[in-house]
């Protein structure tokens, strides 16, 4: 590979000129690159393969025009063919875009429809929750009324418990203390026994 020079090297560091120098057999007349705004020796199109080429990569000169109107000048068939060519692209590209709308709204709706579906499941979600809810809270009632039942049965077992207890006491002490003072009696229990085997004239005395 040839050394370049400071001129091949300065026009490659310009806008459109990174082929600068790659074509030394080709003509002058053949370089479409400054009717572009480009460095001499860019954008060949000594060929139509070139020529095509040249249009493919005119948006990397500063003038983009120049370089299309250069090579249409010399092949006139690629404009009919770029005349052609355009609304079959352009038509390409609306229905691209149709397709990439259609698949964004498509999105959009499962989106859509996911955040629906997420919704109602939380929404049941927490209808269960307070459905679970109400039924802890009956069942802690119901267990605390039975509590509140089974204490006051409790409570009156027990106060009849003691009533009977302390009935029986009563009567334990009662009886005790008769039989107590039956038994200090000179006579003791069987007086009215003995008093009717008494004759009658000691029962006057």
């Amino acid at each position: 590979m040839a050394k370049l020079t400071a001129r091949v090297r300065a026009a490659r560091k310009k806008p459109g000129g990174s082929n600068v120098g790659q074509y030394p057999n080709v003509k002058k007349s053949d370089f479409a690159g400054p009717a572009g705004g480009a460095p001499a020796g860019s954008f060949p199109i000594n060929t139509r393969r070139r020529g095509v080429s040249a249009l493919k990569e005119a948006h990397n000169a500063p003038n983009p025009a120049g370089i299309k109107k250069a090579v249409y000048k010399k092949y006139p068939s690629l404009s009919k063919q770029e005349e052609t060519t355009q609304p079959k692209r352009a038509t390409k590209m609306l229905k691209d875009n149709d397709k990439r709308y259609e698949k964004t709204v498509k999105k959009d709706d499962r989106l859509e429809e996911d955040k629906k579906r997420r919704e109602l499941n939380k929404d049941r979600r927490d209808a269960k929750k307070d459905d679970r809810k109400e039924i802890t809270l009956a069942e802690k009632d119901r267990k605390k009324d039975m509590r509140d039942v089974k204490r006051d049965d409790n409570l009156e077992r027990l106060r009849k418990l003691r009533e009977e207890k302390h009935s029986q006491t009563l009567e334990g002490i009662h009886h005790r203390h008769k039989k107590d003072k039956n038994k200090h009696h000179p006579f003791g229990h069987d007086l009215k026994k003995l008093v009717k085997k008494m004759p009658k004239a000691m029962r006057r005395g």
